[in-house]
């Protein structure tokens, strides 16, 4: 994964940082963590509000939206006139708030009352309970100092172990049985867990991403984005459609990209492709070459990833790590609620509008770039629809998905017209045209349902195995590809 940001910190120098005594974090800290041992979802850090009350500090972390309405109050001046809008009162995974004691004692207030106590001061190992109920306990273990590389920062790193047993002193293989909590000077709070609903869901955590001291993954660009090099291949879907009192397609088709060159300048990324339009309802092939840019600097989303600041409008933020055909990459998603904020209830209401509002969701993957988008709204009481989808890439070594089966040099051999019949058709067909060569009826969403490597012309060939439906039929022969069009009935 690239735009690692790499600082390098020696020990002499953490004296002059803010987190020099390992407190976990402090009223800027904007951290990203997820899952561990196996990246998955992520768990973003940062803070609403932060009060200070003598030597005890209260953080407050920013909260996600409840999924129940609750009534405005009169003087809000959001768009909507509904008088109903959604709090912003979800405790975050850190639970509802969490208070220091002189920046060493931290105390975690879930949301089902049991607050979590961690003194990173604890003496060498020492055994603390920090969670006991009527069958287990927990407990905190200071370990060791260690000097570690993490996300690219060398820092001074405290570890404290937790073991989880029965009543009896017996272990518990539990996800948080012997997990090493780590915090370090520079980086505050680097391995922690989910502990909102803690002990009913133990959850282990490390961090990926840090905000001062840079590290690890801030930001998401088109940089790391479009890490696509001479070779990669990418086909899509993508349809536009109309409504009115019917639908019409204005078009679907197949786009299929070979990367053929790459050029880097300090402020974009060019690529020229060769490019395959199939046309699904034409079966029109068109072939040509392409110049794509990218601007590399253009920020798409920054720690934290699934927060949306109140002088926006409310989107749905997820960033998680999927598994494509084996591969771990990371998954942005985003989708947009028209969703405003109104400040005297601290709560999001649905915007006023003339119209139906528009739908808008995006998907994008590292390396791949956007995988899915669907975007719909309505113009002079007619529905226009634009939806893209990946179905097949490859990159590097990684193939994966199903390609649409279209790629050829040459749509119609030279000097032959190609015909089935009967057509439409029920039970059987004939092709003629050419003499030998291998046939495949192919379904426009390009799935191969019927193949004969030696078919000769004019062989009877059954159909009567096949749904209802218009197919793709393609000839392979020595002296080139055919296609031609068959409608079942």
């Amino acid at each position: 994964m690239k735009h690692f940001y790499t600082a390098i910190f020696f020990a002499l120098c953490t004296c002059a940082l803010s987190a020099q005594n390992f407190q976990l974090f402090n009223s800027d800290s904007k951290k990203v963590f997820t899952t561990s041992p196996v990246a998955g979802k992520t768990y973003n850090m940062a803070f609403e509000d932060v009060q200070v009350n003598g030597g005890i500090t209260t953080y407050i972390p920013y909260k996600g939206l409840e999924d129940y309405e609750t009534e405005m109050g009169e003087s809000c001046m959001t768009p909507s006139s509904s008088g109903f809008c959604f709090p912003e009162s979800r405790a975050g995974w850190l639970g509802n708030s969490v208070t220091a004691n002189n920046l060493a004692n931290y105390t975690f207030h879930t949301v089902l009352g049991s607050d979590i106590s961690l003194n990173i001061n604890q003496p060498m190992g020492d055994g603390v309970i920090f969670y006991q109920d009527s069958i287990q306990k927990f407990y905190f273990n200071r370990l060791y100092n260690s000097f570690e590389n993490i996300c690219g920062v060398m820092d001074s790193v405290k570890n404290i172990e937790i073991i989880h047993t029965d009543l009896s002193g017996n272990i518990i293989n539990s996800p948080l049985n012997s997990f090493i909590i780590k915090t370090g000077k520079a980086l505050g709070l680097v391995n922690f867990f989910v502990i909102d609903s803690f002990p009913q869901v133990m959850k282990p955590l490390t961090l990926i991403g840090n905000v001062s001291p840079v590290a690890g993954l801030t930001q998401i660009t088109n940089e790391d984005l479009y890490a696509l090099q001479p070779g990669d291949e990418l086909q899509f879907n993508e349809k536009s459609i109309k409504f009115t009192c019917h639908a019409e397609v204005l078009y679907d088709r197949f786009v299929k990209l070979n990367y053929l060159e790459r050029t880097d300048t300090p402020d974009s990324i060019i690529f020229v492709c060769r490019r395959e339009m199939f046309q699904r309802d034409s079966l029109k092939l068109e072939v040509d070459t392409v110049r794509m840019a990218y601007n590399r600097n253009i920020i798409v989303a920054t720690i934290p990833f699934d927060y949306s600041s109140h002088d926006q409008a409310l989107y749905r933020k997820t960033l998680v790590m999927n598994d494509f055909c084996g591969e771990p990459l990371w998954s942005f998603n985003k989708t947009y609620l028209h969703m405003w904020y109104c400040e005297e209830t601290d709560c999001w209401s649905w915007q006023d509008l003339p119209y139906l509002p528009m739908e808008e969701s995006e998907t994008v993957v590292w390396g791949v770039g956007r995988y899915f988008y669907h975007f719909a709204e309505v113009i002079d009481l007619e529905t226009h629809v634009y939806d893209y989808q990946v179905n097949y890439f490859k990159k590097g070594q990684l193939v994966c998905g199903d390609q649409m089966i279209v790629s050829t040099k040459n749509l119609t051999l030279p000097g032959t017209m190609l015909t089935i019949s009967p057509n439409p058709a029920k039970e059987s067909i004939t092709i003629t045209g050419f003499e030998t060569g291998k046939i495949s009826i192919i379904t426009l969403e390009g799935r191969v349902v019927k193949q004969v490597d030696n078919y000769v012309s004019g062989q009877k060939l059954m159909v009567n195995d096949l749904h209802q439906g218009i197919y793709l039929v393609r000839i392979d022969t020595d002296k080139g590809i055919t296609t031609g069009k068959l409608l079942l009935q």
